[in-house]
């Protein structure tokens, strides 16, 4: 079995928590964004669907830079970016919305990609 340290159980632990929550949110705020931004039917369905998009776009790109660079690294570059994005749709502007929702999404998809890879390298029996 491969040592790991309690940092990086407790770092992926953190990570995973933080990987649902910003889009798991938006569908039961969507009447809200649509008041307070006037934002038309259309582009606040846009804010459930961007991150969708992105995760079919950036899951390949991710994996190549994770063969790259490694992925810790990676998981956490992206984790930046969840981050900014996160403090962006705050923001009370519909471009800051949709921007940020962007990043999210992105932030997001490094996780979904990643962290089964760190769990099986560091955390699994290696059978013979």
């Amino acid at each position: 079995m491969q040592k790991h340290s309690r940092f990086l159980t407790i770092s992926m632990m953190l990570v995973a928590a933080n990987m649902r929550l910003p889009i798991t949110i938006m569908p039961s705020l969507i009447q809200s964004f649509k008041q307070n931004f006037n934002l038309p039917n259309s582009l606040a369905g846009m804010l459930t669907t961007i991150p969708l998009l992105t995760f079919a776009v950036m899951s390949p790109i991710i994996a190549k830079l994770a063969r790259r660079f490694g992925n810790e690294h990676v998981i956490y570059a992206f984790l930046i970016i969840l981050a900014i994005g996160s403090y962006l749709r705050v923001i009370p502007s519909s471009a800051a919305l949709l921007v940020g929702t962007l990043l999210v999404g992105v932030g997001i998809d490094a996780g979904n990609v990643l962290i089964p890879a760190v769990i099986k390298d560091n955390f699994l029996v290696k059978f013979r």
